[in-house]
This record gives structure tokens, C-alpha cells and sequence, in this order.
């Protein structure tokens, strides 16, 4: 796209894939050491987060699965890998942090995280419903001892948790999730959270069975959906 159109997410891409059932992603960026050519400077956040905007593909489909004929790949001792691993994460993909303001001026810089209760409403929908075909948990994870976005997560999933009753929902602080998936992944379902922490979270889950690269996803949008394969741009 760049050497034909000079960016990184032109027109005839995004025409193109309004127009196609389903988006199929690959691997984005180039050469660590050409990180700042214009060619690849940006080009993961034009890009990708430029699909995830102008579709607004609102949810992210992360499953972290130890299957058995794999289970040498994950470096978990056998005993946590004998309770069974199969987590799904739902990160919120087009909200918070990233999607706000980022400016910097001189040596400051801001980076701004804004929510409003229907966004929350949109990943934590799709986990409830999700949670009910699996074994019916859900684990909110959040930093609402620090953050008002998080405090909102929390109320807006106290408000639906009741539509669910069959359904156990818990939360837990992020940085107690991130130690808590590695040490006794088997405790977690479906963990619901917002776009930085899940971006951190899934890819914390990649450890389990062995590589990013294993960890198929799925970005859901109001009009086409997005999956990336095994494989891609993983670490």
C-alpha cells in the first residue's frame, strides 16, 4: 500500500474491504532497524487501528487453548496444564487509551483514556453471552482502584450482570490478572476487559500454549469482521 499509494491505509483498501465478507489480516511492519523510515513509522496504528475505526470493530476474540498433543510447547509445569487451560479473552478495540488524545509538547507528552457506558456495554454483552456457551464465568479486569474508566466498567457490569443470572462474574485488578494467568490459568473462562489491558492480557496469554503465533483472533464490527490466523507478526 505504501510504495503504491504512499500510506499506509488508502482508500482502495478500505473500499475494498466494506465491500468483502470478511477481512483476513496478516502481518503488519517492517524491519526493526527501519522502524522510523516513513515506510513503517506508524504503520501498525494507521493500519490496523485504522480497520478497527472505520469498521468499528468494537470486540476482540483472543482463546488461549493448551491442547494435548501440544502441550510440550507451553513451558507451564504438568500440574497446572493437567487442570486444563482453554481461557477467551474480549478485549474492547476501539475505546480507550488508544483512541484518544495523544500529544506530545516538548518533554511532555499526554495519552488520553475515555470510555462511555455504551462502549463497555458492547465487549461485556459479548462476554456474558460467550461465558453462557462455555462454563459460565466471567472475570472483569480493570485498575479501579486508580481509574474512573475502570470504576465505569465496574458499575456498567454490576447493571448487566443481573440479565445473566446463570453466570458467575467476578473482577479482578489487572495487575493481579497478569500473575494470575501464568500461575493458575485454569481459574479464568472469559476475561472482559478494556483495549490496553486486553492487548497486554491476551498477549500474557500467549505464553500458555507456547507462542503468540498459536493464537488465532477475531475482531467483531457493525458491518465485517476481521480475523487474523495463527501466525502474523508475533513476537
Amino acid at each position: 500500500a505504501w510504495d503504491a499509494h504512499g500510506e499506509h491505509f488508502p482508500n482502495s483498501t478500505r473500499e475494498a474491504c466494506s465491500k468483502a465478507d470478511a477481512i483476513l489480516f496478516g502481518s503488519i511492519g517492517g524491519p526493526v532497524e527501519e522502524a522510523d523510515h516513513p515506510k513503517w513509522a506508524n504503520a501498525e496504528r494507521n493500519a490496523l487501528l485504522g480497520l478497527r475505526k472505520a469498521f468499528t470493530l468494537a470486540v476482540n476474540l483472543r482463546p488461549a487453548v493448551i491442547y494435548p498433543m501440544l502441550a510440550s510447547l507451553s513451558p507451564l509445569r504438568p500440574d497446572i496444564i493437567a487442570k486444563g487451560v482453554d481461557v477467551l479473552v474480549v478485549r474492547e478495540l476501539v475505546g480507550g487509551i488508544y483512541f484518544g488524545e495523544h500529544k506530545t509538547m516538548g518533554d511532555s507528552a499526554i495519552d488520553v483514556m475515555e470510555y462511555n457506558a455504551d462502549q463497555i456495554r458492547v465487549a461485556l454483552k459479548y462476554a456474558f453471552e460467550a461465558a453462557g456457551t462455555r462454563r459460565k464465568k466471567v472475570t472483569v479486569v480493570d485498575k479501579a482502584n486508580v481509574l474512573d474508566c475502570s470504576r465505569l466498567w465496574r458499575k456498567v457490569a454490576n447493571e448487566m450482570a443481573p440479565s445473566y443470572p446463570d453466570i458467575e462474574m467476578e473482577f479482578m485488578l489487572v495487575d493481579n490478572a497478569a500473575m494470575q494467568i501464568i500461575k493458575d490459568p485454569s481459574q479464568f473462562d472469559v476475561m472482559a476487559t478494556e483495549n490496553m489491558f486486553g492487548d497486554i492480557l491476551s498477549d500474557a496469554a500467549s505464553v500458555l500454549p507456547g507462542s503468540l503465533g498459536l493464537m488465532a483472533s477475531a475482531s467483531l464490527g457493525t458491518s465485517v469482521h476481521m480475523y487474523e490466523p495463527s501466525g502474523g507478526s508475533a513476537p
